[in-house]
């Protein structure tokens, strides 16, 4: 899977969340098949996305890396949803197998109250302007491959923009691996600390389309 963030394999710390929704209202529940949604009313939450494109680069934020299509696994459809993390809105993107997939967990999310798994995962705090967000990126790498290691512990910030029924997203991270700590954990809080200042070394840019109702 490289080195996306699925909620299987990294732990993201958000605080001060404050997520927006779309002027055009909220999510519109519909069976598949429903026609696509026009460019001049996509909201941005209740919209099944499909994605045309992604990249990762490793190498520095000068320029987007190569395709990184595979680590998707399939889920090449998403939705953005909202949940309460730490007494405020998170807005975050889930990726589907299908459109009736994002369907079934979102309906899952009402009814069990849990985040449903997704390959790629961004989190968004607070709205910039019109279907526009933008949120806080901070990991803690990952322990138990190396002792004493997080390894792969990422500190940024992702956006969001939808123009029309084109959606894009973007993720800008220092990463390193950091000493875990004395009981062999890892924080977000070290992340930060070790990570600020350091210069951008990974870059992810996802591009989506609006394909159908939710």
């Amino acid at each position: 899977m490289g080195r996306l963030a699925s909620t299987a394999a990294l732990t993201v710390a958000l605080a001060l969340c404050v997520a927006c929704k779309s002027s055009s209202g909220g999510p519109r529940q519909s069976a598949s098949g429903d026609p696509t949604p026009s460019a001049a009313d996509t909201p941005l939450l209740g919209t099944v996305f499909e994605v045309t494109s992604y990249t990762e680069s490793t190498a520095g934020c000068d320029r987007e890396g190569p395709s990184s299509m595979d680590q998707l696994d399939g889920e090449t459809f998403l939705y953005l949803y909202e949940a309460e993390s730490f007494g405020s809105q998170i807005t975050s993107t889930i990726t589907c197998l299908s459109p009736d997939e994002c369907r079934t967990k979102a309906q899952a999310w009402k009814s069990e109250q849990r985040p449903p798994a997704s390959r790629a995962v961004f989190y968004f705090h607070r709205s910039t302007g019109r279907n526009q967000l933008e949120g806080i990126w901070r990991t803690t790498g990952m322990a138990g491959f190396e002792q004493g290691k997080c390894q792969g512990a990422e500190s940024g910030s992702s956006t969001l923009e939808l123009t029309g029924d084109a959606l894009r997203v973007e993720l800008r991270a220092a990463r390193a691996d950091l000493p875990a700590d004395e009981q062999g954990s890892c924080s977000t809080a070290a992340t930060e600390k070790a990570l600020e200042g350091k210069p951008c070394s990974v870059r992810r840019v996802l591009r989506a389309r609006a394909h159908s109702p939710l």
